[in-house]
C-alpha cells in the first residue's frame, strides 16, 4: 500500500478491514498493495483494478497461480470500474488522482461513489501541499510531468474539495506524512 511504513500504518488504521467486507483497491503500485492486503487480512475480500489487455490477463493468472482466494481483479476502462453499483464496503486509493486532469479526477471519484455501498467509506492518499524544501522540489517535477491543471489542486491541498463535489460526505483529513516522493495527505470520506 505505501512504501513508507508510517503511511502504511496510518492508512491501514483508517481502512481497518473487517471479516466479510468487500474492499476495492485502486493503487499506483500495479496490485502490489492488493496482494499485501489479501495476505494480511484473509477474512476480507479484495478487488484490484487493471486496465484491459495483457496486464489484466497477467494479473488474473498471478492470482490463480498464487492460489489467493480472497483477491480478484476487475477491469478499469478509462475512469469506469467494471462493477455493479454499490458493490463495495470500502475503497482504498493511493496515489491515483494526482496525474489525472481535473475532469478525470472528478469522473473517477464519481465512479468510486457509484460502486461504494451507502455508508461505505473511501480511504484515499495522494500528493498534498509540500511542507519542506525536498517536498517542494519533488512537487515541481510532478507539475512538469503531469501539468499544472493536474497537479495544481495537490499543491494547495484543494484536491480534497473534489471529493465533496463528487458527492462524498464526512470528508475528513487524516495526518499527512512525508516520503521520498513528496508529502502524502490521507483523507477519509463516506457515501451518504
Amino acid at each position: 500500500m505505501c512504501n513508507d511504513q508510517r503511511g502504511r500504518t496510518l492508512l491501514l488504521e483508517s481502512l481497518a478491514p473487517q471479516p466479510g467486507e468487500r474492499i476495492l483497491d485502486l493503487s499506483s503500485t500495479r496490485a502490489r498493495s492488493a496482494f499485501a492486503l489479501a495476505s494480511q487480512f484473509p477474512e476480507a475480500h479484495f478487488v484490484a483494478l487493471e486496465s484491459e489487455g495483457t496486464a489484466f490477463t497477467a494479473l488474473s493468472e498471478k492470482i490463480k497461480a498464487r492460489k489467493i482466494t480472497n483477491l480478484e481483479v476487475l477491469r478499469l476502462i478509462g475512469c469506469r470500474i467494471d462493477s455493479k453499483p454499490a458493490s463495495f464496503d470500502k475503497i482504498v486509493s493511493l496515489l491515483v488522482l494526482h496525474p489525472l486532469p481535473p475532469a478525470d479526477k472528478l469522473a473517477l471519484l464519481k465512479e468510486m461513489l457509484r460502486v461504494l455501498r451507502h455508508g461505505g467509506t473511501l480511504h484515499i492518499g495522494d500528493f498534498d501541499t509540500p511542507q519542506i524544501a525536498r517536498e517542494r522540489i519533488v512537487f515541481r517535477f510532478t507539475r512538469y510531468l503531469f501539468g499544472e491543471a493536474s497537479a495544481g489542486a495537490h499543491l494547495d491541498g484543494s484536491w480534497v474539495k473534489i471529493l465533496r463535489e463528487a458527492g462524498f460526505s464526512g470528508v475528513r483529513r487524516l495526518p499527512s506524512y512525508s516520503t521520498i516522493v513528496g508529502r502524502v495527505g490521507l483523507v477519509r470520506a463516506r457515501r451518504p
